[in-house]
């Protein structure tokens, strides 16, 4: 290995110095912007993993407001769950193996909602969903009750197996059909928390007014999870709906009979979403390239540079060329104000005036030191603008008078 080495002046060797960490830095600037591409990709990449799921009432979501615990539960009694976002995407083989859980149905619009009570499986619905609501009977609704554990008071099976649940205070008001049963009755407003009733295709149908019945965080409170547990496993199956506003698709099913759909065709209007799959992830791949470019290739200003001038002017010859320009222009206004600003700025620094000080101030001090009144400071300082040649030489008289009196003090 070899060292550099340089003799000194005076005889003595030491190491030459080696280029400085600015240098460094530049010779390795390729490195370090791989470095943090990669960097920006890893943090993309764990971002976006599958088990990173924070919407709520999510099966994969491990949060207080997901609903992993009940999917875990449900799956090792032997429950086949899974979860999708878009109704198209339930393909159910057998309704009567299979239940429709609508976990989250308030971006649901009307002719997606008569799609889904067409189902003629159990469907599950937990939480405000008014699409749904509107279908089933106009004068169903979600309110707030005061009580959080409520009793069964009902004699469905599914509800006396649970006995007692607790929740946030969420219940359904109003009545549907005449069938329907109505359990967890909250005693000061006569809200239910769960609802029995029927869909239009035959199938039941169950509403869930509270998610804290399903939820990680009080899953685990009184008869929540055996309400859950039943009203999800009756069957071997569940589809877990989470629906987005993205979700323009329909439900459809196959039966013994063949593939089954809505029977309210004609009301489903034509989807917008004209864009091939992947255009969303191929929009994103787009906008990170043009920022790696933009980092790589956008103009960057670097320090300033003291550039030698090919002439030097002096102060004196840029003062009077100055005062040409303004006099041919014949801007006597503009000219009195720089006098006047620049002859304040220099009085008020010999008497000790801050800039910061108000204008009566600096009058105020001003007259103080020259002797004068503070109306005939005031006119010098801040009169009107000269409207003549000879007016404008008088001022300039005036102010130099001024500061030399100030000065002298």
């Amino acid at each position: 290995m070899t060292t550099d080495i340089e003799v000194t002046s005076d005889g003595f060797t030491r190491r030459a110095e080696g280029p400085g960490v600015r240098r460094r830095v530049a010779g390795a600037k390729w490195f370090l912007g791989i470095a943090l591409l990669v960097m920006l990709l890893a943090v993309i990449a764990y971002a976006q993993r599958a088990d990173n799921d924070y919407t709520p009432l999510s099966i994969k979501n491990y949060e207080p407001d997901g609903a992993r615990a009940l999917a875990e539960v449900a799956g090792d009694r032997g429950l086949d769950i899974r979860q999708i976002d878009e109704l198209s995407d339930a393909h159910i083989f057998d309704p009567d193996a299979t239940t429709l859980v609508i976990a989250n149905g308030q971006s649901l619009q009307a002719f997606q909602a008569r799609t889904i009570l067409d189902y003629p499986g159990d469907v599950v619905i937990i939480g405000d969903s008014q699409a749904l609501f509107a279908e089933l009977g106009e004068d169903l609704w979600v309110v707030e009750s005061t009580e959080r554990t409520l009793e069964a008071g009902c004699s469905h099976v599914d509800a006396r197996a649970a006995g007692t649940v607790t929740t946030s205070g969420a219940v359904i008001a109003g009545t549907t059909d005449a069938t329907a049963r109505y359990c967890f009755t909250a005693s000061d407003n006569g809200g239910s928390t769960v609802v029995f009733t029927h869909g239009t295709g035959g199938g039941r149908v169950t509403l869930v007014a509270d998610p804290a019945i399903v939820i990680n965080d009080t899953i685990d409170n009184e008869g929540n999870a055996a309400l859950a547990l039943r009203l999800i496993g009756k069957h071997d199956k569940a589809v877990w709906y989470l629906g987005s506003y993205f979700d323009t698709t329909t439900l459809t099913w196959t039966s013994a009979d063949g593939p089954q759909g809505p029977a309210h065709r004609d009301d489903i209007p034509a989807s917008t979403d004209f864009l091939p799959p992947g255009t969303g992830n191929a929009v994103f791949a787009l906008v990170l390239a043009m920022f790696v470019v933009a980092l790589w290739r956008a103009r960057r200003f670097g320090p300033l540079v003291h550039e030698p001038l090919p002439v030097v002017i002096r102060s004196s010859e840029s003062t009077r060329g100055r005062a040409r320009l303004y006099r041919s222009a014949g801007a006597s206004g503009r000219a009195a104000a720089s006098l006047r600003a620049s002859a304040a700025t220099r009085i008020g620094a010999r008497i000790g005036v801050p800039r910061s000080a108000s204008k009566a101030a600096l009058i105020a001090a001003t007259a103080r030191a020259a002797g004068r009144s503070a109306a005939e400071v005031e006119a010098i300082l801040y009169g009107p603008a000269p409207q003549s040649e000879s007016a404008m030489m008088d001022l300039v008289e005036q102010i130099d008078t001024l500061e030399r009196e100030v000065h002298r003090t």
